[in-house]
């Protein structure tokens, strides 16, 4: 698995990058994600809030180490937002 993930910044907001494989590394696919979060053919993003966290919690679990983030900053909005929404979301972590 990747030493480090990038940590996307804009003004407004944050999303952690994983390629799906590495998704798949620890038995997780998009529908484990909400759809807050965006997703291309190579990456999810993983917004900022609840699903990052989620897949920290999962790797710590995992490999018993948090995993390392680069952070990248933009002064503008990020390409991110650009991405097409998580559609196979499922997760909804403030559901009763």
């Amino acid at each position: 698995m990747s030493k480090a993930f990038s940590f996307y910044v804009d003004p407004g907001h944050g999303w952690l990058a994983v390629r799906h494989d590495q998704l798949a590394d620890l038995d997780l696919t998009p529908a484990d994600f909400t759809q807050y979060s965006h997703i291309d053919g190579v990456h999810i993003y993983l917004e900022e809030d609840c699903d990052a966290g989620k897949f920290i919690d999962a790797f710590e679990a995992r490999h018993g180490h948090k995993p390392e983030l680069r952070e990248r900053h933009t002064n503008i909005d990020s390409f991110i937002r650009r991405r097409p929404r998580n559609a196979a979301g499922k997760w909804s972590p403030f559901s009763r």
